[in-house]
């Protein structure tokens, strides 16, 4: 039977089992968040999500821009005189009023999984005419991967397949029964999906339009009231829409996502990027090609019954095809719809690396429907004549499952665990504060925000908690401090004891303090554990760069004390009598104190075997009264120490330099 055929009869066997696997979406949804994403997935977009329905809560749409400079979150880009966050208000929406009736945003992710079961049942029922063919389309769909894994994140991509579901089912039932009534509901629900995922709910849309077009084409007056009462249904949620763009991006034609990218966000081809300080990609046709062909390659390993369900797909594509042209072209329409429409938007390509073991190629996920209801038209074909094909191709899909899951089970354990050690040192380091409320400076980035790229290290947006994580501005740092006296201010590096492995770069939190005065001292001890003969002293302060031989026969385990003075005017030398040598390039120093020793076997060395600590520091204008102005040196306790190999290695590497390098610093008010 098919969707312009009389439906059977809807038996309570049908609803049970319906109702069985919505329980299982719901209660799966919620193990896999907990389980497998217990610091959210590799996707960094989803703690935002959650940002913004915080947001809701406090009843606001937009972060004050005072954010931007420490706390800008991730997907925020500034507007005027507020940040805009970068996703449409819907799901924010729903995952707000979850947690408002619930206590928990998970409730959520298990309601959405949920409607997707009872949307996909609907829909699939109206197309197919046949309850039990129904059934089994969803539980392929239910059970697939795809559906399953995303269906434990916190991003869009599951309940706007619902939406999607709810709104096909919808409008072929008002189209079958005529239903004016249904038809504001379809348009209803269709603009609730573009206040999800805008472009998603416009390519589902397509083919049911064509469908419409292509089945009354000769009833013009009949397309006229189709339009009309689905538009009647639809405008309300695009008014909302408008309205929600001129809250936050101040127009009502430019999206959130246009201002948080600075505009590099963008259907078509050129230059993209998330955020105007986030890597670019040139984004070509060829690129564009090629990224739809890995991602088309792996969808099939997100199938429940992956290769097998694929083939399935096929042949009840072609039996369907002689049953009803139709029905099938919607479904051929929906199934080819995404990956042709994502050529044209760059983010694609960014799923291409984890498209077989990451969260798959997700733009693609409504494929998934179409595949799975042909797959279901192609078992029940088969198994008329042949009952041993269900049970037989149930058990094979089974394994085939498992064998595909296993190594996105695998990288996903992976990125936990990479997330769960680094979240258990972070808060080792922390226990020092002895439960003050406690700032945190993150790790230096080139592109620096709240939630990237440890989306578990995330603020609330009133930024009232007892740890606060800040972005690292570097001497203005200082600034952030000042402000907040109240607590207790660490910084983020990375250190590596000694002969540990250089594959696992370990977080260290350091206590962070401000040192300032007219005049710093830095004194430094040098220990020879190199054994060669060529020690030398060195420094960087600004544009002040100088190097000092403290000997040309020094001998393993030798030590020298070494004191640098920090003033406006530069670097002052005290220590041992040392000739000063060609000064170094000052390089990329910049409201840095690099204070460093080097070993040797003579001066004539290029490449020399160094150890380095470097400091946040700065000069700042006071102020003086009637005295005038004066200057002062500020300078932050929390420094990085890399360790230098020289030849044949050529590379630094951040590893404590206590052995070799220890300093001192005391103020000159």
């Amino acid at each position: 039977m098919l969707a312009t055929e009389r439906r059977d009869r809807l038996s309570l066997r049908w609803i049970l089992v319906v109702a069985l696997l919505a329980v299982v979406a719901f209660a799966s949804a919620i193990a896999i968040q907990r389980n497998v994403f217990p610091y959210y997935s590799g996707d960094h977009d989803e703690p935002v999500y959650r940002y913004q329905a915080d947001m809701m809560r406090a009843g606001d749409l937009n972060v004050p821009i005072a954010q931007n400079e420490f706390f800008r979150p991730w997907l925020s880009g500034p507007r005027d005189d507020h940040l805009v966050m970068a996703f449409s208000p819907a799901w924010p929406a729903a995952l707000m009023v979850a947690d408002v009736a619930t206590g928990s945003m998970l409730v959520g992710l298990g309601l959405a999984a949920a409607l997707t079961v009872v949307a996909g049942f609907g829909f699939a029922r109206e197309l197919l005419g046949s309850a039990g063919r129904a059934a089994l389309a969803t539980a392929i769909l239910t059970l697939s991967p795809f559906v399953l894994m995303l269906s434990g994140t916190y991003l869009s991509y599951v309940i706007g397949l619902a939406l999607y579901l709810v709104f096909g089912a919808l409008l072929l039932r008002a189209l079958r029964t005529d239903s004016p009534i249904l038809l504001v509901l379809a348009g209803f629900v269709i603009g609730g999906a573009f206040l999800t995922r805008p472009y998603d709910a416009v390519l589902f849309a397509v083919p049911f339009a064509v469908y419409i077009v292509a089945t009354r084409r000769h009833d013009r007056a009949k397309l006229a009231k189709i339009a009309g009462w689905f538009a009647l249904g639809l405008a309300p949620t695009i008014v909302i829409a408008l309205l929600y763009n001129l809250a936050t991006t101040g127009t009502l034609l430019e999206f959130p996502v246009s201002v948080q990218s600075g505009g590099y966000s963008k259907f078509g081809f050129g230059i993209r990027s998330i955020g105007p300080d986030t890597p670019k990609l040139n984004y070509t046709v060829q690129e564009a090609v090629q990224s739809m062909g890995t991602n088309l390659w792996a969808v099939p390993t997100w199938l429940f019954g992956t290769y097998l369900t694929l083939a399935l797909s096929a042949y009840g594509a072609f039996r369907l095809w002689r049953a009803g042209r139709a029905i099938c072209g919607l479904l051929l329409g929906l199934t080819f719809i995404f990956p042709v429409g994502y050529l044209a938007w760059w983010a694609s390509s960014l799923t291409t690396n984890g498209a077989l073991t990451g969260l798959g190629p997700h733009y693609y996920v409504p494929m998934l429907v179409p595949l799975a209801i042909f797959a279901a038209y192609g078992i029940a074909e088969l198994a008329i004549h042949r009952r041993a094909v269900l049970i037989g191709g149930v058990v094979v899909a089974i394994v085939l499952t498992g064998i595909a899951v296993q190594p996105k089970l695998a990288e996903q354990s992976r990125v936990a665990k990479a997330s769960r050690i680094y979240s258990h040192q972070l808060q080792r380091g922390l226990r020092q504060r002895d439960g003050k409320p406690a700032l945190v400076i993150q790790e230096r980035r080139t592109s620096s925000y709240i939630m990237e790229p440890y989306p578990f290290m995330e603020n609330p947006p009133d930024l009232k908690t007892d740890v606060l994580y800040a972005r690292d501005r570097g001497p203005l740092n200082v600034d952030l401090i000042d402000r907040t006296k109240d607590r207790r201010v660490y910084r983020i590096v990375r250190e590596l004891a000694p002969g540990n492995p250089l594959g696992q770069l370990p977080v260290v939190v350091k206590p962070q303090s401000v040192q300032r005065g007219q005049e710093l001292m830095v004194h430094s001890r040098i220990i020879n554990t190199s054994g060669k003969s060529t020690v030398t002293a060195y420094a960087r302060f600004g544009k002040d760069a100088q190097r000092r031989v403290l000997d040309t026969s020094s001998e393993r385990g030798a030590t020298y004390d070494v004191e640098w003075r920090v003033t406006r005017d530069g670097l002052g030398y005290d220590g041992p009598a040392a000739p000063r040598i060609k000064p170094l390039k000052p390089g990329k120093v910049k409201g840095q104190l690099i204070i460093g020793a080097s070993f040797a076997q003579s001066t004539k060395v290029r490449d020399p075997d160094a150890v380095e600590r470097r400091y946040y520091a700065r000069i700042t204008h006071i102020p003086n009264g009637v005295r005038g102005p004066t200057d002062r040196v500020e300078l932050l306790t929390a420094d990085e120490e890399w360790t230098r190999f020289g030849a044949p290695v050529h590379a630094w590497l951040p590893i404590t330099a206590d052995a070799s390098l220890q300093v001192r610093i005391t103020v000159t008010p």
